[in-house]
């Protein structure tokens, strides 16, 4: 499987070389040289940004990225615009580029984060398993590397596939339908080629990453019920994307998840390529007894005898697991504003900073008044 090639010190070195060469080739006149050499360096500060695990410093690499990506296209040759791009405000692979960096994360929720599930959870970890095992000897095996997940908002969909990222160790592009949605025509297909391209490129580095697309309806529905010619042309580039990383006897790295609470809205060809369907239900009892505890009992919080997490997650039939979770922070912010009355007084004075919050244990009225509130 392939990795990070190079240690992170040498590729510092080599980056602050690519740099002065460039700035030399650049006062020499060499524009072709410059460019190239600018654009390799934007390379060299996304490896770094790959491997740093603090997000500030993570954003920071990624902001001189897309400077050093900017600057070679400055070197250039001046085009006129495309009939997707409008007059002034180009959408050059710098932009495209600076995109796209912003949708990658760093995942930390393991699956002992998420409340019940159990099945689901197994079913998820035996394909991720599948990812890093070794193949026999001799043997071609298509690794199910695209995974539908439907089911009711708020179920937990983007905490499952986040755990799957986190368990990998791959790079996790958390993707927004409306980050890939333009109102340019042709720009939401290259923004999906883009994407796609990025990925590769990281599991090319770093092994394995995962682009997870939430409300993907929105971005590839039914062509049948289409509006227009471009959500069409979306769809169609989605699925050559798709079908690009099944190509045989060739492993990607690059693993797509999307989910959906409509999945009868999504092109049935979408459908189709997926590896695996998994639904995601409304918690049950026990599920939603868990979601209870790791929202109260796991951050250090108590529930006031008699009241049990069995007794909440009774109270909260129907509901999905976002719910409790909003539940959960209405009844903390309560009580915290009941029990540090003073902060006002505190910030006005410039003292807050030594001020240590207070807590008590949540009540069932507590949870009532929040039940009302919802």
């Amino acid at each position: 499987m392939p990795r990070f090639q190079n240690g992170y010190d040498e590729v510092r070195a080599v980056l602050v070389r690519r740099i002065d060469d460039a700035r030399a080739a650049e006062t020499a006149g060499n524009l072709t040289a410059a460019r190239g050499l600018w654009q390799k360096a934007g390379d060299s500060y996304r490896r770094l940004a790959d491997a740093e695990s603090n997000m500030i410093d993570r954003a920071r690499l990624f902001k001189k990225a897309s400077d050093c990506s900017a600057r070679a296209g400055n070197l250039g040759v001046a085009r006129p615009p495309t009939a997707h791009e409008p007059l002034g405000q180009g959408s050059g692979t710098e932009d495209f580029a600076r995109k796209i960096d912003a949708m990658i994360f760093r995942s930390q929720v393991r699956w002992e984060d998420i409340g019940g599930m159990r099945e689901t959870k197994q079913e998820l970890r035996y394909a991720m398993g599948l990812q890093l095992a070794r193949q026999p000897s001799g043997c071609v095996i298509d690794i199910p590397g695209r995974i539908l997940l439907d089911g009711p908002p708020g179920t937990g969909k983007t905490l499952l596939a986040s755990a799957c990222a986190n368990m990998l160790g791959a790079t996790f592009f958390n993707v927004k339908t409306s980050d890939l949605l333009s109102k340019y025509f042709g720009e939401s297909s290259q923004l999906i080629s883009a994407l796609y391209r990025r990925a590769r490129d990281v599991a090319e580095d770093k092994g394995l990453a995962v682009i997870f697309i939430d409300e993907v309806e929105s971005l590839v529905p039914d062509r049948d019920a289409a509006d227009s010619g471009a959500e069409k042309r979306i769809v169609t580039s989605f699925l050559s994307e798709l079908d690009g990383l099944s190509e045989k006897k060739r492993r990607s790295g690059v693993i797509t998840i999307v989910a959906t609470n409509k999945p009868g809205a999504l092109d049935p060809a979408i459908v189709s390529r997926m590896d695996l369907r998994i639904h995601v239900p409304l918690p049950d009892g026990p599920t939603r007894e868990e979601i209870f505890r790791l929202q109260i009992e796991e951050n250090g919080f108590e529930l006031a005898p008699p009241l049990t997490c069995a007794e909440l997650a009774a109270l909260t039939e129907g509901k999905a697991g976002r719910d409790i979770q909003r539940v959960c922070k209405k009844v903390l912010l309560h009580v915290l504003k009941e029990c540090n009355q003073r902060v006002p007084e505190l910030v006005a004075s410039g003292e807050i900073g030594r001020y240590a919050l207070q807590t008590r244990p949540f009540t069932r009225a507590d949870f009532e008044q929040a039940f009302r509130a919802a």
